[in-house]
């Protein structure tokens, strides 16, 4: 769909889900406005003022809701819109209404693509937002699309102009006109008949394949996805390390961030990502003061990541959780999961109860009983070390007081997690 509207006059917005921030209240809409200004996290404070005042100048113009829209983004917007004193509840909906507005205001000027995809990873408040747009955008030329794996799909509220469409496995003629497009021309029947009979109808597998008999001129057919996405990076093992410590990162990545963890020249780095590009494994986003890549999908992040050992994972998540401390401004919840994923247990208790804090004050009151949550699974580890056991009971008392908030004081939930204090 996305190339075929590529040449209509369009407006697009593009919101990415990632595992690493499924409890980070509007992750997406945050990762999304901060792309399209251009943001870069080196920019002073009064830059990236700049850079979104002249967004927001398409959409927005009541001063109110792009004070809110800055703080959105950590940035103090007091001295150019005034001063916002909102209670946290008022703020938080005058928040959804002003990207609410945001959208409205495009559509006025032409079409808007919402695209948002990995819904199996929203986080609540940004699930709240798309409900709420739905409504609000029924008038408007206003397209929301979302895509989802079926295992874990978002479950939208019943709505006459939603409609759930699920993509089945490619019939024979759907995976040979890939072959085709990939030039597969040139493979020989048996050898095209075979890529069919492995790929099982998945088209992502069917393009993998086929490019690596491509590129290696076989006719052997790699067994599974993972063992041809790997017999790719292989064939390049300079460049498959990049790939490695790229897919630490998360699925989408930064310039700045990679090449402060690999050992490789700025133009060795360069080299390996442009490889990486030209084979289709990544793409880049954003611009050349702001670099930006995306791993063509999740499974080829996988692959280059679950080719680690765990030692070296840990390793390589310590680097990253030690960078993003040092450069500041980033979600505490990321932090929280590269120092999990780094072995550092006291470290991710620290960064998971201040996501919870964050959460309470938006509010976002599910993201911060996950967040809490996150902690409190951690002090377990530590079994009855009494300096744990109480970090663990001053936790519990957090996150009750976010699930009465939430869910109110006779919830199950709520009387559930009163009892566990004296585990």
């Amino acid at each position: 769909m996305l190339d075929a509207l590529a040449d209509e006059p369009h407006t697009r917005m593009q919101y990415q889900c990632s595992p690493y921030q499924t409890d980070s209240a509007l992750a997406p809409v945050i990762q999304q406005l901060r792309h399209a200004a251009d943001l870069a996290p080196e920019d002073p404070k009064t830059v990236q003022l700049d850079k979104l005042e002249k967004l927001l100048a398409r959409s927005s113009s009541v001063d109110t809701d792009k004070a809110l829209i800055a703080e959105l983004l950590g940035l103090d917007g007091a001295e150019r819109y005034g001063r916002l004193d909102f209670p946290p509840a008022i703020r938080r909906a005058r928040t959804l209404e002003a990207l609410i507005n945001q959208v409205l205001a495009l559509a006025r000027q032409r079409p808007v693509l919402l695209a948002l995809e990995d819904a199996h990873w929203i986080d609540p408040t940004t699930f709240e937002l798309i409900e709420l747009c739905l409504d609000a955008v029924v008038d408007a030329p206003v397209l929301i699309l979302m895509t989802s794996r079926p295992d874990n799909q978002p479950e939208i509220a019943a709505h006459p102009h939603v409609t759930r469409l699920t993509l089945n496995r490619l019939g024979r003629a759907g995976m040979e006109a890939i072959v085709a497009k990939l030039g597969g021309e040139v493979l020989s029947r048996e050898v095209v008949d075979a890529i069919i009979a492995h790929t099982d109808g998945v088209p992502l597998f069917v393009e993998e394949l086929t490019k690596a008999v491509l590129e290696t001129g076989k006719t052997s057919i790699p067994s599974s996805l993972h063992d041809s996405l790997m017999a790719r990076l292989d064939r390049i093992p300079d460049v498959k390390a990049v790939a490695q410590m790229a897919a630490c990162i998360g699925r989408e990545f930064e310039h700045t961030l990679l090449a402060e963890i690999v050992e490789l020249s700025e133009q060795e780095l360069q080299s390996a990502l442009n490889q990486l590009t030209a084979a289709e494994l990544i793409f880049r986003r954003g611009s050349v003061s702001n670099r930006q890549y995306l791993f063509k999908h999740a499974l080829v992040r996988d692959a280059a990541y679950e080719s680690l050992l765990k030692s070296r994972r840990e390793a390589i998540h310590g680097q990253i959780v030690d960078f993003l401390e040092r450069r500041g401004n980033v979600t505490p919840e990321i932090l929280a999961r590269h120092a999990e994923y780094a072995g550092r247990k006291e470290q991710a208790i620290d960064h998971w109860q201040r996501a919870g804090e964050l959460a309470v004050a938006q509010p976002a009151y599910k993201e911060a009983i996950a967040n809490f949550g996150a902690a409190i699974r951690l002090c377990g580890l530590f079994g009855d070390d009494p300096a744990w056991r109480l970090r663990e009971l001053q936790i519990q008392v957090q996150i009750g007081q976010a699930l009465v908030a939430n869910l109110g004081y006779q919830a199950p939930a709520t009387r559930a997690r009163a009892g566990r204090g004296d585990r």
